[in-house]
């Protein structure tokens, strides 16, 4: 019983492996069919019909040629763009890092260091204003640096200031 179970599960997967190379060659010969239909359709169009394809063709053609020489001069930027971040990102951090050792070199030296406040993002401490006033102000009054009052000097300024009898 055994036996004539294995010989029918056998019969049966050689039937399948059959089934499978039918439908496999009925395939193939509809796509053989279809292949000649197309063939003859294409012959039987007349020649006006075939000059229009075959220009027709040819605009395609250029056209992708076109485009794929912008694709590639497209990547070629893309390249160039992305390694210029890159050496730009590189740069920045090399700058943050030569800053912050500076920085670290004044805090030993001069022990009231304070270093700038980046998020101001080069906006002055005192409003722009009152600069044009102070300057419009020594203009006009013939005074110099030494005549100012020691809030508008700078700090290396101020010291020489204190340091110069009156």
């Amino acid at each position: 019983r055994a036996s004539s179970v294995r010989e029918s599960e056998a019969e049966v997967k050689q039937l399948r492996t059959e089934l499978r190379r039918l439908r496999q060659a009925r395939d193939q010969a509809a796509e053989r069919r279809a292949s000649r239909e197309k063939s003859s359709q294409l012959a039987g169009v007349h020649g006006q019909d075939a000059m229009s394809l075959t220009t027709e063709t040819e605009a395609l053609e250029e056209e992708l040629q076109r485009v794929r020489s912008e694709k590639a001069n497209f990547e070629s930027q893309l390249a160039k763009i992305k390694f210029c971040f890159a050496e730009t990102l590189q740069h920045a951090d090399e700058m943050k890092y030569l800053i912050e050792h500076y920085e670290d070199q004044l805090r030993t030296l001069i022990p009231d260091f304070e270093p700038v406040d980046y998020s101001l993002n080069g906006q002055l401490l005192r409003p722009a204003n009152t600069l044009d006033f102070l300057e419009t102000e020594s203009k006009s009054s013939g005074n110099t640096n030494d005549q100012l009052p020691s809030h508008t000097l700078g700090e290396k300024q101020r010291r020489r200031h204190k340091s110069i009898p009156s």
